[in-house]
Protein backbone atom coordinates (compact mmCIF):
# COMPACT_ATOMS: atom_id res chain seq x y z
CA UNK A 1 0.00 0.00 0.00
CA UNK A 2 3.08 2.24 0.33
CA UNK A 3 1.90 4.20 3.37
CA UNK A 4 3.56 4.85 6.71
CA UNK A 5 2.65 3.08 9.94
CA UNK A 6 0.68 6.05 11.42
CA UNK A 7 -1.25 6.37 8.16
CA UNK A 8 -1.99 2.64 8.17
CA UNK A 9 -3.22 2.85 11.77
CA UNK A 10 -5.45 5.80 10.90
CA UNK A 11 -6.83 4.00 7.85
CA UNK A 12 -7.70 0.94 9.97
CA UNK A 13 -9.52 3.16 12.48
CA UNK A 14 -11.55 4.86 9.76
CA UNK A 15 -12.49 1.57 8.09
CA UNK A 16 -13.31 -0.19 11.36
CA UNK A 17 -10.59 -2.84 11.07
CA UNK A 18 -8.96 -3.97 14.30
CA UNK A 19 -5.95 -6.21 15.01
CA UNK A 20 -6.38 -9.87 15.91
CA UNK A 21 -4.66 -11.99 18.52
CA UNK A 22 -3.59 -15.34 17.07
CA UNK A 23 -3.51 -18.37 19.33
CA UNK A 24 0.10 -19.06 18.40
CA UNK A 25 2.09 -15.99 17.41
CA UNK A 26 4.69 -17.16 14.85
CA UNK A 27 7.05 -14.17 15.13
CA UNK A 28 6.79 -12.98 18.75
CA UNK A 29 4.42 -11.03 20.96
CA UNK A 30 5.59 -7.53 20.04
CA UNK A 31 4.06 -7.58 16.56
CA UNK A 32 0.48 -6.76 15.59
CA UNK A 33 -1.48 -9.14 13.37
CA UNK A 34 -4.37 -8.50 10.99
CA UNK A 35 -6.48 -10.81 8.91
CA UNK A 36 -5.42 -11.22 5.30
CA UNK A 37 -8.90 -10.44 3.99
CA UNK A 38 -8.84 -7.11 5.88
CA UNK A 39 -5.56 -6.10 4.24
CA UNK A 40 -6.92 -7.00 0.80
CA UNK A 41 -10.03 -4.98 1.62
CA UNK A 42 -7.90 -1.94 2.51
CA UNK A 43 -5.94 -2.03 -0.75
CA UNK A 44 -8.99 -0.87 -2.73
CA UNK A 45 -9.68 2.17 -0.54
CA UNK A 46 -9.68 5.51 -2.47
CA UNK A 47 -8.26 7.36 0.55
CA UNK A 48 -4.87 5.70 -0.06
CA UNK A 49 -4.50 7.73 -3.24
CA UNK A 50 -5.27 10.91 -1.30
CA UNK A 51 -2.64 9.98 1.29
CA UNK A 52 -0.05 9.61 -1.48
CA UNK A 53 -1.03 13.02 -2.87
CA UNK A 54 -0.75 14.58 0.58
CA UNK A 55 2.74 13.13 1.03
CA UNK A 56 3.81 14.67 -2.29
CA UNK A 57 2.19 17.95 -1.24
CA UNK A 58 4.25 18.03 1.97
CA UNK A 59 7.44 17.60 -0.05
CA UNK A 60 6.49 20.50 -2.32
CA UNK A 61 5.73 22.75 0.65
CA UNK A 62 9.04 21.89 2.28
CA UNK A 63 10.91 22.52 -0.95
CA UNK A 64 9.19 25.90 -1.44
CA UNK A 65 10.02 26.92 2.14
CA UNK A 66 13.67 25.98 1.68
CA UNK A 67 13.81 28.12 -1.47
CA UNK A 68 11.96 30.93 0.39
CA UNK A 69 9.19 31.09 -2.20
CA UNK A 70 6.43 32.71 -0.13
CA UNK A 71 3.93 32.97 -2.98
CA UNK A 72 4.46 29.31 -3.85
CA UNK A 73 3.88 28.28 -0.21
CA UNK A 74 0.63 30.25 -0.02
CA UNK A 75 -0.58 28.71 -3.27
CA UNK A 76 0.18 25.18 -2.05
CA UNK A 77 -1.57 25.75 1.28
CA UNK A 78 -4.71 26.90 -0.53
CA UNK A 79 -4.64 23.77 -2.72
CA UNK A 80 -4.01 21.19 -0.02
CA UNK A 81 -5.30 17.69 -1.00
CA UNK A 82 -8.35 16.66 1.01
CA UNK A 83 -10.58 13.62 1.31
CA UNK A 84 -14.08 12.85 2.54
CA UNK A 85 -15.36 10.03 4.73
CA UNK A 86 -18.95 10.02 3.46
CA UNK A 87 -18.51 6.80 1.49
CA UNK A 88 -17.00 5.06 4.53
CA UNK A 89 -19.98 6.02 6.71
CA UNK A 90 -22.41 4.63 4.12
CA UNK A 91 -20.27 1.52 3.77
CA UNK A 92 -20.04 0.75 7.50
CA UNK A 93 -23.68 1.61 8.24
CA UNK A 94 -25.98 0.51 5.39
CA UNK A 95 -29.13 1.47 7.33
CA UNK A 96 -29.93 4.29 9.73
CA UNK A 97 -30.68 1.85 12.57
CA UNK A 98 -27.13 0.47 12.31
CA UNK A 99 -25.76 3.97 12.82
CA UNK A 100 -27.96 4.53 15.89
CA UNK A 101 -26.79 1.26 17.45
CA UNK A 102 -23.14 2.33 17.17
CA UNK A 103 -23.67 5.91 18.35
CA UNK A 104 -22.61 5.45 22.01
CA UNK A 105 -18.85 5.75 21.44
CA UNK A 106 -19.31 8.61 18.98
CA UNK A 107 -21.31 10.68 21.46
CA UNK A 108 -18.88 10.00 24.32
CA UNK A 109 -15.93 11.12 22.19
CA UNK A 110 -17.69 14.22 20.83
CA UNK A 111 -18.91 15.35 24.27
CA UNK A 112 -15.40 14.78 25.69
CA UNK A 113 -13.67 17.01 23.13
CA UNK A 114 -16.45 19.60 23.45
CA UNK A 115 -15.12 20.51 26.93
CA UNK A 116 -11.40 20.09 26.17
CA UNK A 117 -9.19 23.20 26.04
CA UNK A 118 -7.60 24.18 22.75
CA UNK A 119 -3.86 23.56 22.45
CA UNK A 120 -1.20 22.73 19.89
CA UNK A 121 -2.59 19.16 19.73
CA UNK A 122 -6.29 20.10 19.64
CA UNK A 123 -7.14 23.03 17.39
CA UNK A 124 -9.96 25.43 18.44
CA UNK A 125 -12.01 24.65 15.31
CA UNK A 126 -12.21 20.98 16.33
CA UNK A 127 -13.51 21.88 19.80
CA UNK A 128 -16.11 24.27 18.32
CA UNK A 129 -17.32 21.60 15.88
CA UNK A 130 -17.73 19.04 18.66
CA UNK A 131 -19.67 21.53 20.80
CA UNK A 132 -21.95 22.36 17.89
CA UNK A 133 -22.70 18.68 17.14
CA UNK A 134 -23.35 17.98 20.83
CA UNK A 135 -25.82 20.88 21.08
CA UNK A 136 -27.66 19.73 17.96
CA UNK A 137 -28.11 16.23 19.37
CA UNK A 138 -29.25 17.57 22.75
CA UNK A 139 -31.77 19.80 21.01
CA UNK A 140 -33.28 16.79 19.23
CA UNK A 141 -33.54 14.89 22.53
CA UNK A 142 -35.34 17.88 24.07
CA UNK A 143 -37.83 18.21 21.21
CA UNK A 144 -38.71 14.49 21.20
CA UNK A 145 -38.55 13.97 25.02
CA UNK A 146 -36.40 10.87 24.47
CA UNK A 147 -34.34 11.00 27.68
CA UNK A 148 -34.98 8.06 30.01
CA UNK A 149 -32.24 7.77 32.67
CA UNK A 150 -29.64 10.04 34.28
CA UNK A 151 -26.89 9.16 36.75
CA UNK A 152 -24.21 11.27 38.45
CA UNK A 153 -20.82 9.57 38.71
CA UNK A 154 -17.20 10.52 39.31
CA UNK A 155 -16.44 10.53 35.56
CA UNK A 156 -19.41 12.69 34.63
CA UNK A 157 -23.15 12.48 34.00
CA UNK A 158 -24.46 9.35 32.30
CA UNK A 159 -27.48 9.83 30.03
CA UNK A 160 -29.63 7.20 28.37
CA UNK A 161 -32.15 8.01 25.64
CA UNK A 162 -34.42 5.96 23.41
CA UNK A 163 -34.26 7.09 19.78
CA UNK A 164 -36.46 5.22 17.31
CA UNK A 165 -36.48 2.08 19.44
CA UNK A 166 -32.70 2.08 19.99
CA UNK A 167 -31.19 2.65 23.45
CA UNK A 168 -28.30 5.13 23.36
CA UNK A 169 -26.07 5.77 26.39
CA UNK A 170 -23.38 8.44 26.57
CA UNK A 171 -21.23 10.22 29.14
CA UNK A 172 -20.98 14.00 29.51
CA UNK A 173 -17.88 15.14 31.48
CA UNK A 174 -18.13 17.87 34.08
CA UNK A 175 -17.11 21.35 33.01
CA UNK A 176 -13.84 21.67 34.90
CA UNK A 177 -10.50 23.07 33.77
CA UNK A 178 -9.12 20.02 31.99
CA UNK A 179 -5.41 19.64 31.31
CA UNK A 180 -3.71 18.14 28.27
CA UNK A 181 -1.74 15.16 29.55
CA UNK A 182 1.47 14.09 27.86
CA UNK A 183 1.02 10.35 28.41
CA UNK A 184 -2.09 10.23 26.18
CA UNK A 185 -1.78 9.55 22.45
CA UNK A 186 -4.11 12.20 21.06
CA UNK A 187 -3.37 11.24 17.45
CA UNK A 188 -5.30 7.99 17.85
CA UNK A 189 -8.17 9.77 19.61
CA UNK A 190 -8.30 12.43 16.89
CA UNK A 191 -8.46 9.71 14.24
CA UNK A 192 -11.54 8.27 15.93
CA UNK A 193 -12.97 11.77 16.38
CA UNK A 194 -12.54 12.55 12.68
CA UNK A 195 -14.81 9.65 11.77
CA UNK A 196 -17.28 10.24 14.62
CA UNK A 197 -17.82 13.86 13.59
CA UNK A 198 -18.95 12.79 10.11
CA UNK A 199 -21.12 10.00 11.55
CA UNK A 200 -22.85 12.28 14.05
CA UNK A 201 -23.40 14.89 11.35
CA UNK A 202 -25.19 12.29 9.20
CA UNK A 203 -27.31 11.13 12.15
CA UNK A 204 -28.28 14.66 13.21
CA UNK A 205 -29.29 15.54 9.66
CA UNK A 206 -31.51 12.45 9.39
CA UNK A 207 -33.13 13.06 12.79
CA UNK A 208 -33.85 16.73 12.03
CA UNK A 209 -35.16 15.84 8.57
CA UNK A 210 -37.65 13.36 10.05
CA UNK A 211 -38.94 16.04 12.45
CA UNK A 212 -39.31 18.56 9.64
CA UNK A 213 -36.65 20.89 11.06
CA UNK A 214 -33.96 22.57 8.96
CA UNK A 215 -30.39 21.38 9.33
CA UNK A 216 -28.03 22.80 10.38
CA UNK A 217 -30.11 24.79 12.89
CA UNK A 218 -29.59 28.50 13.32
CA UNK A 219 -27.98 30.03 16.40
CA UNK A 220 -28.74 33.40 17.94
CA UNK A 221 -25.27 34.84 18.26
CA UNK A 222 -26.01 37.09 21.25
CA UNK A 223 -27.42 34.26 23.37
CA UNK A 224 -24.67 31.89 22.25
CA UNK A 225 -21.95 34.32 23.30
CA UNK A 226 -23.72 34.88 26.64
CA UNK A 227 -23.57 31.14 27.42
CA UNK A 228 -27.23 30.30 26.72
CA UNK A 229 -26.32 27.70 24.11
CA UNK A 230 -29.55 25.69 24.08
CA UNK A 231 -31.59 28.90 24.14
CA UNK A 232 -29.58 30.16 21.18
CA UNK A 233 -31.01 27.49 18.89
CA UNK A 234 -33.74 29.02 16.77
CA UNK A 235 -36.56 26.67 15.90
CA UNK A 236 -37.88 26.89 12.37
CA UNK A 237 -40.93 24.67 11.88
CA UNK A 238 -41.23 25.39 8.18
CA UNK A 239 -41.80 22.26 6.16
CA UNK A 240 -38.62 20.85 4.69
CA UNK A 241 -38.77 19.79 1.07
CA UNK A 242 -38.07 16.17 0.30
CA UNK A 243 -34.51 16.17 -0.95
CA UNK A 244 -34.87 12.75 -2.53
CA UNK A 245 -38.00 13.31 -4.61
CA UNK A 246 -37.62 17.02 -5.32
CA UNK A 247 -36.75 17.91 -8.89
CA UNK A 248 -35.69 21.24 -10.38
CA UNK A 249 -38.59 23.28 -11.67
CA UNK A 250 -38.83 23.63 -15.43
CA UNK A 251 -38.39 27.03 -17.04
CA UNK A 252 -41.73 28.47 -18.14
CA UNK A 253 -41.86 29.23 -21.85
CA UNK A 254 -43.65 32.24 -23.32
CA UNK A 255 -47.05 31.45 -24.95
CA UNK A 256 -47.02 31.14 -28.75
CA UNK A 257 -49.99 32.42 -30.87
CA UNK A 258 -49.81 29.53 -33.37
CA UNK A 259 -49.87 26.88 -30.62
CA UNK A 260 -52.87 28.56 -28.98
CA UNK A 261 -54.82 28.55 -32.28
CA UNK A 262 -54.02 24.87 -32.92
CA UNK A 263 -55.17 23.88 -29.43
CA UNK A 264 -58.48 25.75 -29.90
CA UNK A 265 -59.13 23.91 -33.19
CA UNK A 266 -58.47 20.54 -31.51
CA UNK A 267 -60.88 21.37 -28.67
CA UNK A 268 -63.65 22.37 -31.11
CA UNK A 269 -63.29 19.18 -33.17
CA UNK A 270 -63.28 17.09 -29.98
CA UNK A 271 -66.51 18.72 -28.74
CA UNK A 272 -68.22 18.03 -32.10
CA UNK A 273 -67.20 14.37 -31.92
CA UNK A 274 -68.63 14.08 -28.38
CA UNK A 275 -71.98 15.50 -29.56
CA UNK A 276 -72.21 12.88 -32.31
CA UNK A 277 -71.51 10.08 -29.81
CA UNK A 278 -74.26 11.31 -27.45
CA UNK A 279 -76.84 11.47 -30.28
CA UNK A 280 -76.06 7.89 -31.33
CA UNK A 281 -76.42 6.66 -27.72
CA UNK A 282 -79.83 8.35 -27.31
CA UNK A 283 -81.16 6.72 -30.51
CA UNK A 284 -80.01 3.30 -29.29
CA UNK A 285 -81.85 3.80 -25.96
CA UNK A 286 -85.14 4.63 -27.76
CA UNK A 287 -84.94 1.45 -29.81
CA UNK A 288 -84.28 -0.60 -26.70
CA UNK A 289 -87.38 0.83 -24.96
CA UNK A 290 -89.61 -0.13 -27.92
CA UNK A 291 -88.29 -3.69 -27.94
CA UNK A 292 -88.58 -4.18 -24.16
CA UNK A 293 -92.13 -2.84 -23.96
CA UNK A 294 -93.63 -6.23 -24.78
CA UNK A 295 -91.80 -7.92 -21.90
CA UNK A 296 -93.06 -5.60 -19.10
CA UNK A 297 -95.74 -7.99 -17.92
CA UNK A 298 -93.34 -10.92 -17.55
CA UNK A 299 -90.82 -8.84 -15.62
CA UNK A 300 -93.19 -7.49 -12.94
CA UNK A 301 -92.43 -10.35 -10.56
CA UNK A 302 -88.70 -9.84 -10.93
CA UNK A 303 -89.04 -6.10 -10.25
CA UNK A 304 -91.02 -6.80 -7.06
CA UNK A 305 -88.34 -9.19 -5.81
CA UNK A 306 -85.64 -6.65 -6.55
CA UNK A 307 -87.59 -3.98 -4.66
CA UNK A 308 -87.91 -6.24 -1.59
CA UNK A 309 -84.17 -6.95 -1.62
CA UNK A 310 -83.39 -3.23 -1.79
CA UNK A 311 -85.73 -2.47 1.14
CA UNK A 312 -84.09 -5.17 3.27
CA UNK A 313 -80.62 -3.86 2.49
CA UNK A 314 -81.66 -0.30 3.40
CA UNK A 315 -83.02 -1.49 6.78
CA UNK A 316 -79.73 -3.29 7.54
CA UNK A 317 -77.74 -0.18 6.65
CA UNK A 318 -79.89 1.94 8.99
CA UNK A 319 -79.34 -0.53 11.86
CA UNK A 320 -75.58 -0.46 11.28
CA UNK A 321 -75.57 3.34 11.33
CA UNK A 322 -77.51 3.43 14.62
CA UNK A 323 -75.09 0.95 16.17
CA UNK A 324 -72.15 3.04 15.02
CA UNK A 325 -73.69 6.20 16.48
CA UNK A 326 -74.10 4.58 19.93
CA UNK A 327 -70.78 2.87 20.79
CA UNK A 328 -70.30 1.26 24.15
CA UNK A 329 -67.65 3.08 26.19
CA UNK A 330 -66.94 0.05 28.35
CA UNK A 331 -66.21 -2.07 25.28
CA UNK A 332 -63.75 0.55 23.99
CA UNK A 333 -61.94 0.75 27.32
CA UNK A 334 -61.68 -3.01 27.49
CA UNK A 335 -60.43 -3.15 23.90
CA UNK A 336 -57.70 -0.53 24.37
CA UNK A 337 -56.70 -1.61 27.89
CA UNK A 338 -54.15 -4.15 26.65
CA UNK A 339 -53.05 -2.17 23.63
CA UNK A 340 -49.28 -1.71 23.59
CA UNK A 341 -49.55 1.58 21.75
CA UNK A 342 -51.76 3.02 24.49
CA UNK A 343 -49.26 1.93 27.13
CA UNK A 344 -46.43 3.54 25.19
CA UNK A 345 -48.42 6.77 24.89
CA UNK A 346 -49.03 6.87 28.64
CA UNK A 347 -45.33 6.33 29.31
CA UNK A 348 -44.45 9.08 26.85
CA UNK A 349 -46.86 11.44 28.63
CA UNK A 350 -44.96 10.80 31.87
CA UNK A 351 -41.68 11.76 30.19
CA UNK A 352 -43.20 14.85 28.58
CA UNK A 353 -45.18 16.18 31.56
CA UNK A 354 -43.08 15.27 34.61
CA UNK A 355 -41.96 18.89 35.18
CA UNK A 356 -44.82 20.49 33.26
CA UNK A 357 -46.15 22.41 36.30
CA UNK A 358 -42.68 23.26 37.64
CA UNK A 359 -40.69 26.44 37.14
CA UNK A 360 -37.11 26.21 38.42
CA UNK A 361 -34.70 28.92 39.47
CA UNK A 362 -31.03 27.89 39.21
CA UNK A 363 -28.53 29.44 41.57
CA UNK A 364 -25.09 30.42 40.34
CA UNK A 365 -23.30 27.46 41.96
CA UNK A 366 -25.45 24.77 40.29
CA UNK A 367 -24.38 22.91 37.09
CA UNK A 368 -26.60 24.91 34.73
CA UNK A 369 -25.88 23.07 31.47
CA UNK A 370 -26.73 19.61 32.80
CA UNK A 371 -29.82 20.67 34.76
CA UNK A 372 -31.11 22.83 31.91
CA UNK A 373 -30.89 19.93 29.47
CA UNK A 374 -32.71 17.36 31.62
CA UNK A 375 -35.41 19.77 32.85
CA UNK A 376 -36.28 20.79 29.29
CA UNK A 377 -36.38 17.12 28.26
CA UNK A 378 -39.20 16.56 30.76
CA UNK A 379 -41.27 19.63 29.91
CA UNK A 380 -40.14 22.01 32.66
CA UNK A 381 -39.32 25.71 32.65
CA UNK A 382 -36.29 27.30 34.25
CA UNK A 383 -34.67 30.66 34.81
CA UNK A 384 -31.36 31.88 36.15
CA UNK A 385 -29.49 35.08 36.75
CA UNK A 386 -29.42 36.96 33.46
CA UNK A 387 -32.38 35.06 32.00
CA UNK A 388 -35.13 35.99 34.44
CA UNK A 389 -35.88 37.57 37.79
CA UNK A 390 -35.52 35.92 41.16
CA UNK A 391 -38.79 37.45 42.39
CA UNK A 392 -40.90 35.81 39.68
CA UNK A 393 -44.12 34.53 41.38
CA UNK A 394 -44.43 31.61 38.94
CA UNK A 395 -41.24 29.95 40.26
CA UNK A 396 -42.09 26.76 42.17
CA UNK A 397 -38.63 25.27 42.89
CA UNK A 398 -35.28 26.89 43.61
CA UNK A 399 -32.20 24.73 43.11
CA UNK A 400 -29.51 25.57 45.66
CA UNK A 401 -26.15 23.85 46.19
CA UNK A 402 -25.15 25.64 49.40
CA UNK A 403 -25.46 24.65 53.06
CA UNK A 404 -27.54 27.76 53.79
CA UNK A 405 -29.94 29.93 51.82
CA UNK A 406 -28.82 33.49 51.23
CA UNK A 407 -31.53 36.01 51.96
CA UNK A 408 -35.13 35.44 52.98
CA UNK A 409 -37.07 32.33 52.01
CA UNK A 410 -40.10 32.60 49.78
CA UNK A 411 -42.97 30.52 51.13
CA UNK A 412 -44.51 29.74 47.74
CA UNK A 413 -41.51 27.76 46.45
CA UNK A 414 -39.57 24.62 47.39
CA UNK A 415 -35.82 24.79 48.06
CA UNK A 416 -34.00 21.70 46.82
CA UNK A 417 -30.53 20.44 46.00
CA UNK A 418 -29.61 19.40 42.43
CA UNK A 419 -29.83 15.68 43.24
CA UNK A 420 -33.62 16.02 43.62
CA UNK A 421 -33.96 16.68 39.89
CA UNK A 422 -31.97 13.58 38.91
CA UNK A 423 -33.69 11.26 41.42
CA UNK A 424 -37.14 12.49 40.37
CA UNK A 425 -36.35 11.68 36.75
CA UNK A 426 -35.16 8.17 37.56
CA UNK A 427 -38.20 7.51 39.78
CA UNK A 428 -40.62 9.20 37.30
CA UNK A 429 -42.39 11.08 40.10
CA UNK A 430 -41.81 14.34 41.99
CA UNK A 431 -40.12 13.22 45.21
CA UNK A 432 -40.70 14.92 48.58
CA UNK A 433 -38.54 18.04 48.77
CA UNK A 434 -37.90 17.76 52.53
CA UNK A 435 -35.26 15.03 52.04
CA UNK A 436 -33.32 17.25 49.61
CA UNK A 437 -33.47 20.56 51.48
CA UNK A 438 -30.33 22.76 51.44
CA UNK A 439 -27.88 21.67 54.12
CA UNK A 440 -29.66 18.35 54.75
CA UNK A 441 -27.90 15.00 54.47
CA UNK A 442 -28.81 13.71 51.04
CA UNK A 443 -30.22 10.21 50.54
CA UNK A 444 -28.14 7.76 48.47
CA UNK A 445 -28.08 8.46 44.73
CA UNK A 446 -29.02 5.03 43.34
CA UNK A 447 -28.02 4.03 39.84
CA UNK A 448 -30.93 3.39 37.43
CA UNK A 449 -28.66 1.13 35.35
CA UNK A 450 -28.42 -1.55 38.09
CA UNK A 451 -31.08 -4.22 38.58
CA UNK A 452 -31.08 -4.67 42.35
CA UNK A 453 -33.30 -7.75 42.26
CA UNK A 454 -30.89 -9.50 39.89
CA UNK A 455 -27.92 -8.53 42.07
CA UNK A 456 -29.59 -10.02 45.14
CA UNK A 457 -29.55 -6.92 47.36
CA UNK A 458 -32.22 -4.21 47.34
CA UNK A 459 -31.27 -1.03 49.28
CA UNK A 460 -33.75 0.40 51.74
CA UNK A 461 -34.05 3.66 49.85
CA UNK A 462 -34.92 1.75 46.68
CA UNK A 463 -37.82 0.13 48.54
CA UNK A 464 -38.94 3.55 49.73
CA UNK A 465 -38.86 4.95 46.18
CA UNK A 466 -40.86 2.00 44.86
CA UNK A 467 -43.44 2.54 47.59
CA UNK A 468 -43.74 6.24 46.72
CA UNK A 469 -44.16 5.38 43.05
CA UNK A 470 -46.94 2.89 43.83
CA UNK A 471 -48.75 5.36 46.06
CA UNK A 472 -48.46 8.09 43.43
CA UNK A 473 -49.95 5.94 40.67
CA UNK A 474 -52.56 4.26 42.87
CA UNK A 475 -51.07 0.77 42.71
CA UNK A 476 -52.02 -1.48 45.64
CA UNK A 477 -49.02 -2.31 47.80
CA UNK A 478 -48.02 -5.94 48.14
CA UNK A 479 -49.06 -7.26 51.52
CA UNK A 480 -46.49 -9.29 53.37
CA UNK A 481 -48.10 -12.63 54.11
CA UNK A 482 -46.98 -14.78 56.99
CA UNK A 483 -45.29 -17.93 55.90
CA UNK A 484 -47.29 -21.02 56.55
CA UNK A 485 -45.74 -23.65 58.70
CA UNK A 486 -44.63 -26.71 56.77
CA UNK A 487 -46.90 -29.71 57.21
CA UNK A 488 -46.01 -33.32 56.68
CA UNK A 489 -48.62 -34.33 54.14
CA UNK A 490 -47.11 -37.76 53.58
CA UNK A 491 -47.90 -38.81 57.12
CA UNK A 492 -51.12 -40.79 57.18
CA UNK A 493 -54.02 -40.16 59.56
CA UNK A 494 -53.63 -43.62 61.18
CA UNK A 495 -50.01 -42.95 62.16
CA UNK A 496 -50.93 -39.57 63.64
CA UNK A 497 -53.78 -41.14 65.64
CA UNK A 498 -51.49 -43.89 66.98
CA UNK A 499 -48.85 -41.36 68.06
CA UNK A 500 -51.45 -39.21 69.81
CA UNK A 501 -52.83 -42.24 71.74
CA UNK A 502 -49.36 -43.29 72.87
CA UNK A 503 -48.56 -39.77 74.04
CA UNK A 504 -51.85 -39.54 75.98
CA UNK A 505 -51.23 -42.87 77.76
CA UNK A 506 -47.79 -41.71 78.83
CA UNK A 507 -49.16 -38.29 79.79
CA UNK A 508 -46.60 -36.42 77.66
CA UNK A 509 -48.90 -35.23 74.92
CA UNK A 510 -48.76 -31.52 74.03
CA UNK A 511 -49.65 -29.50 70.95
CA UNK A 512 -46.30 -27.67 70.92
CA UNK A 513 -44.39 -30.93 70.93
CA UNK A 514 -46.47 -32.19 68.05
CA UNK A 515 -45.67 -29.05 66.02
CA UNK A 516 -41.96 -29.40 66.76
CA UNK A 517 -42.01 -33.02 65.61
CA UNK A 518 -43.71 -32.00 62.39
CA UNK A 519 -41.16 -29.23 61.78
CA UNK A 520 -38.23 -31.56 62.35
CA UNK A 521 -39.69 -34.15 59.99
CA UNK A 522 -40.32 -31.53 57.31
CA UNK A 523 -36.80 -30.10 57.62
CA UNK A 524 -35.33 -33.60 57.44
CA UNK A 525 -37.33 -34.27 54.30
CA UNK A 526 -36.09 -31.03 52.70
CA UNK A 527 -32.50 -31.95 53.50
CA UNK A 528 -32.96 -35.32 51.83
CA UNK A 529 -34.42 -33.67 48.72
CA UNK A 530 -31.56 -31.14 48.54
CA UNK A 531 -29.00 -33.90 48.95
CA UNK A 532 -30.55 -35.88 46.10
CA UNK A 533 -30.59 -32.82 43.84
CA UNK A 534 -26.94 -32.12 44.64
CA UNK A 535 -25.96 -35.69 43.78
CA UNK A 536 -27.86 -35.48 40.50
CA UNK A 537 -26.07 -32.22 39.60
CA UNK A 538 -22.67 -33.73 40.40
CA UNK A 539 -23.34 -36.77 38.23
CA UNK A 540 -24.55 -34.53 35.38
CA UNK A 541 -21.42 -32.35 35.63
CA UNK A 542 -19.14 -35.40 35.64
CA UNK A 543 -20.59 -36.49 32.29
CA UNK A 544 -19.81 -33.12 30.65
CA UNK A 545 -16.68 -32.28 28.72
CA UNK A 546 -13.78 -30.45 30.34
CA UNK A 547 -14.63 -27.20 28.57
CA UNK A 548 -18.24 -27.21 29.77
CA UNK A 549 -17.14 -28.10 33.29
CA UNK A 550 -14.89 -25.03 33.36
CA UNK A 551 -17.79 -22.86 32.22
CA UNK A 552 -20.02 -24.21 35.02
CA UNK A 553 -17.21 -23.68 37.52
CA UNK A 554 -16.88 -20.04 36.44
CA UNK A 555 -20.63 -19.57 36.83
CA UNK A 556 -20.47 -20.96 40.37
CA UNK A 557 -17.56 -18.68 41.24
CA UNK A 558 -19.49 -15.70 39.90
CA UNK A 559 -22.51 -16.58 42.05
CA UNK A 560 -20.31 -17.01 45.12
CA UNK A 561 -18.64 -13.65 44.49
CA UNK A 562 -22.03 -11.98 44.14
CA UNK A 563 -23.23 -13.61 47.35
CA UNK A 564 -20.13 -12.37 49.19
CA UNK A 565 -20.86 -8.81 48.07
CA UNK A 566 -24.46 -9.16 49.25
CA UNK A 567 -23.30 -10.48 52.65
CA UNK A 568 -20.82 -7.61 52.97
CA UNK A 569 -23.57 -5.06 52.28
CA UNK A 570 -25.86 -6.76 54.79
CA UNK A 571 -23.12 -6.56 57.45
CA UNK A 572 -22.61 -2.85 56.79
CA UNK A 573 -26.33 -2.27 57.05
CA UNK A 574 -26.52 -4.17 60.36
CA UNK A 575 -23.62 -2.17 61.83
CA UNK A 576 -25.22 1.11 60.80
CA UNK A 577 -28.50 0.10 62.41
CA UNK A 578 -26.78 -0.98 65.65
CA UNK A 579 -24.75 2.24 65.82
CA UNK A 580 -21.36 0.55 65.36
CA UNK A 581 -20.71 2.67 62.25
CA UNK A 582 -21.72 6.04 60.86
CA UNK A 583 -21.59 7.87 57.54
CA UNK A 584 -19.28 10.87 57.21
CA UNK A 585 -18.78 12.63 53.86
CA UNK A 586 -20.41 9.74 51.93
CA UNK A 587 -18.06 7.17 53.53
CA UNK A 588 -18.72 4.63 56.28
CA UNK A 589 -16.61 5.10 59.43
CA UNK A 590 -16.51 2.14 61.81
CA UNK A 591 -16.37 2.82 65.53
CA UNK A 592 -13.93 0.77 67.59
CA UNK A 593 -15.22 -0.78 70.78
CA UNK A 594 -13.44 0.39 73.94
Amino acid sequence: MQISLPEFRKLCILKGIYPREPKKAPAGKEKTYYLRKDIIFLQHEPIITRLHERRIWKRKVKKAKDKKQASRVEYLKKHKPSYTLNHIVRERYPTFVDALRDLDDALCMVFLFAVMPASDKIIPARVATCRKLALEFEYYIIKTHSLRKVFLSIKGVYHQAEVQGQTITWLVPYKFSHTIRKDVDYKVMLSFLEFYEILLGFVNFKLYYQLGLPYPPKFTQNKFNAGDELEALEENKAAVTNLVTSTPTAVQEKPDAKKIAESKERISTLSQALKNVKESESSDDDSLEIVSGSDDEGGDAEEKNDQKMKDAEEEEDEEDEEGAKKPNANDEDAFFADDEMMKMRKQQEVYENLFEKCHFWLSRETPKDSIEFIIKCFGGKLSWEGNGTHDDPTITHEVVDRPKILGDKIISREYIQPQWVYDSINTKILLPAADYAPGAQLPPHLSPFVDDNAEGYVPEYRKKLEQLYKEKHGIALEEVLAKEEPSDESESDEERFAEDLAAEKQGTYSANQQKQNKKSKASHKLEVIKKEEKEQQETAVSLLSQRNRKIIQKMKMKKERKQKNVNRLEEKKAKLEKGLAKIENSTIVYQTEV
